[in-house]
């Protein structure tokens, strides 16, 4: 009897393809971000990032619960044990990256004196922290931000593989309407 691979749920794609749409988009708007600059185009791109930032937080929280709640959707018997091993510390990682990366951001915001308007309630606080501190909480930002984008760009290219080379159907079990 063969057993058939099951398919990710729609909550799982959703959560999933959601935040790796963010992630990339909102990690690749960052260079092009300008605080002095009065340009439109990049003053746009820079409340993107900071909104985007957000709601990849609130996906990030709720793809944590989400997955902690949910049964294996993965056939652990489909790849290596080393791959396993891989594939977990990975998602750990990625995780914490997720949670890490748009809360140092929003500290670093906020110290900077900027205010988040999340519509029911505003924030602001001015930390009044020196420069360097200031520059060292960017920096562990743009760090955090930079190591989740290339984390994901290999986590992507790692379903690719699976797809052209392995041809397990992995892929297209995280695509709605494939078999």
């Amino acid at each position: 009897m063969t057993r058939q691979p099951q398919h990710y749920g729609s909550v799982s794609m959703l959560l999933h393809w959601s935040l790796a749409i963010l992630i990339f988009s909102v990690g690749l708007s960052s260079p092009f971000i300008d605080h002095t600059s009065t340009n439109p185009f990049v003053i746009f791109l820079g409340k993107f990032h900071n909104a985007g930032g957000l709601v990849a937080l609130g996906l990030a929280i709720a793809s944590l619960i989400w997955w902690a709640r949910r049964t294996k959707e993965l056939d652990p018997a489909a790849v290596s044990r080393s791959e396993q091993s891989a594939m977990t510390a990975a998602l750990f990682i990625l995780s914490g990256l997720l949670v890490i990366a748009p809360l140092t951001g929003i500290a670093y915001f906020l110290a900077v004196g900027g205010r988040l308007d999340l519509g029911f309630v505003a924030l602001s606080y001015d930390a009044g922290l020196s420069r360097p501190t200031l520059q060292m909480l960017g920096f562990v930002h743009h760090l955090t931000g930079a190591a989740l984008v290339v984390l994901a760009g290999v986590h992507s290219l790692h379903a690719v593989w699976h797809h052209v080379v392995v041809k397990d159907g992995l892929l297209g079990r995280m695509l709605p309407g494939h078999d």
